[in-house]
């Protein structure tokens, strides 16, 4: 793995905002190709985006508890 990659993802909270920005992407790219250019998404399209939208919960409830108190 290239050193900038390594030193970018060196802390939880990275590794974990990476991984939420990654789920955001493939949803935006997914909406796009549908509505803006147009394209019938399958049923299993449809269905494998509630992966990345529970993906993007997760990540957003590990983050807060990591940033919660102890």
């Amino acid at each position: 793995m290239p050193q900038v990659i390594k030193t970018m993802l060196r802390k939880p909270e990275e590794q974990i905002f990476v991984f939420m920005i990654i789920c955001a992407g493939v949803l935006i790219a997914a909406l796009g190709l549908e509505h803006i250019g147009g394209y019938q998404p399958c049923e299993l399209c449809l269905k494998e985006r509630y992966a990345y939208w529970a993906g993007i919960a997760i990540a957003v409830a590990a983050s807060a508890a990591m940033s919660a108190p102890a």
